[in-house]
């Protein structure tokens, strides 16, 4: 006697068929995570480490570019400061500027400069023998001229013509100068005045140093 047997050929449940569907989507992405997306967090880890370790140097390098802006600025400020205390008392005579300024001081008060001479610089405190005794030294060292150092005056006297309140408005315009000075020896007469002023320098190892073929300082005609 021989058995028969029977297969079923029924289909599949809604329940089965989700199962399935849901195994298969699990695989899917268990594949996709084992081969594809763990070696590329491995590959990605060191690069964001490196963005996070750049991202530091760029905000240290900010706060240094911020501090160097800071400094420029107040580097600016001193220079304008140290430029404004250089015109009260600069380090050198700076002749050609005098002759100018004078020059705006006289049209200013409608006087009119006849004459002007100037005096050597000579050392606050240095006797005429100690004077004499520096300047044998610096010819037979050198012809040029050498530098002063230490607080230094020189001497400018003046030949004006002008009515008595416009020289005393002269005057009063070199009292309120900038610049450090001293007025001396004011005598007036019915046709010409003459004036002494005295000019401070600081006095340093620069020698003067004037480029004439920018600007026009101590270009102009004293006399006309």
């Amino acid at each position: 006697m021989m058995l028969k047997l029977k297969t079923s050929s029924r289909e599949l449940t809604k329940s089965e068929k989700i199962i399935l569907a849901c195994a298969g989507i699990l695989g899917t992405v268990f594949l996709i995570n084992t081969f594809i997306l763990t070696p590329l967090n491995k590959k990605l880890k060191p690069l964001e480490e490196d963005i996070k370790r750049l991202e530091a140097q760029a905000e240290g390098l900010q706060t240094i570019s911020l501090d160097i802006a800071k400094n420029e600025k107040e580097l600016t400020d001193l220079k304008g400061k140290y430029e404004e205390a250089s015109k009260t008392i600069p380090k050198t005579d700076r002749y050609p500027e005098v002759i100018v300024e004078l020059e705006d001081m006289a049209i200013q008060s409608k006087v009119k400069i006849y004459n002007s001479s100037f005096g050597e610089v000579s050392v606050v405190g240095e006797t005429k023998d100690e004077e004499e005794e520096k300047q044998k030294n610096d010819d037979e060292v050198n012809t040029e001229i050498s530098p002063i150092s230490g607080l230094s005056t020189f001497t400018v006297n003046l030949t004006l013509n002008g009515k008595f309140n416009d020289l005393m408005a002269f005057v009063d315009k070199l009292e309120n100068d900038n610049r450090i000075l001293e007025v001396q020896n004011f005598t007036s007469s019915k046709e010409y005045s003459t004036l002494g002023i005295v000019y401070y320098i600081a006095g340093s190892n620069e020698k003067e140093d004037y480029d004439f073929n920018n600007g026009s300082y101590g270009k102009g005609n004293l006399f006309e």
